[in-house]
């Protein structure tokens, strides 16, 4: 489910919330934004929260894919709250950012800075940027 409000935070401005129910598969709103170069800054507020579900585990958050011009992805940061069974690990082209929490929490870095946390990944082929909100429930990130 996808919807927006201006009741989900203080502030008079409208908010997004995806979620996801129960069994398997994912909730995810999406949009892929070119960009000149790397050297962007990236900001969100966030509300994160994830439960144990019936499913073998779960994970919510705001995902950064780094894309080629035909949209193959090269990497991807998340910013993530997830239960211990979930599967995902740090590698050379996957960085999760742990939220620290279920409040509302702001996360802003620069693109070019955070890709030295992915060292598999050719900042020079990167093109295009897509951003997720998502809840998931098992399968493959």
């Amino acid at each position: 489910m996808v919807s927006r409000s201006t009741g989900y935070d203080l502030d008079p401005d409208f908010e997004v919330l995806v979620h996801k129910g129960t069994g398997n598969g994912y909730a995810k709103l999406e949009q892929t934004i070119v960009i000149p170069s790397t050297e962007v800054d990236f900001s969100v507020n966030a509300k994160i929260q994830v439960a144990t579900t019936p499913g073998p585990w779960a994970a919510a958050g705001v995902a950064l894919h780094y894309e080629d011009q035909l949209g193959g992805v090269l990497g991807t940061t998340m910013i993530v709250r997830a239960t211990s069974a979930c599967p995902w690990v740090d590698s050379d082209t996957f960085h999760m950012i742990p939220a620290p929490d279920e409040e509302w929490n702001a996360f802003d870095f620069n693109v070019h800075d955070e890709l030295f946390n992915l060292p598999g990944v050719d900042q020079m082929a990167i093109h295009q940027i897509r951003i997720s909100l998502f809840g998931q429930i098992g399968g493959d990130c």
